[in-house]
């Protein structure tokens, strides 16, 4: 069993092409078995982008600019270690969508199986609980923040998804 990571921010790009978006299957961590956008933890020396832009690069070998990056959403995290009931880790996860980007998905150690879907066709019965409930929305252009609380091993939601959309925010990240 994979120990339980902690981490306090997190970054997700969102490939798009039209109104296709690019997901992988992620092959480990957090949403393991599922269909994600490409991201992972922000190192402490990192801003959100330069994390968004260093994990895109090594999770599916497409190169991104920070200054490319859209935030759509921006979700405070809070989920549940194995065996307990109550949440103790808290991140922020930074949701961006880009245009702009040099190459084509790759299979990864990290990510597998790139594929284009429809954005009006997502795959939400195989992804993330928190996400299906407002990732499409953000994939069409609104500005949404989110509260997520997940059960042990992220396959529960604990309360409701809790989100709104917002005019603008001051995105400084």
């Amino acid at each position: 069993m994979e120990s339980f990571k902690q981490f306090r921010r997190a970054s997700v790009v969102y490939l798009l092409r039209d109104d296709r978006v690019c997901l992988g299957i992620k092959t480990k961590h957090v949403g393991a078995g599922l269909w994600n956008g490409y991201g992972g933890v922000i190192e402490e020396h990192e801003t959100p982008r330069e994390g968004a832009v260093r994990e895109v690069k090594e999770e599916c070998g497409v190169e991104i600019h920070m200054h490319d990056l859209d935030l759509v959403a921006r979700a405070l995290v809070k989920r549940t270690p194995p065996g307990s009931t109550e949440p103790s880790a808290q991140s922020v996860v930074y949701f961006y969508t880009t245009r702009v980007f040099r190459g084509h998905p790759v299979n990864t150690s990290e990510m597998r199986y790139p594929t284009w879907f429809q954005r009006d066709r997502l795959p939400l019965d195989r992804m993330m609980l928190g996400d299906r409930e407002f990732i499409p929305m953000a994939l069409c252009g609104a500005k949404i923040s989110a509260r997520v609380v997940y059960g042990p091993g992220e396959q529960t939601l604990l309360e409701p998804v809790a989100w709104s959309e917002v005019g603008e925010w001051e995105d400084n990240t």
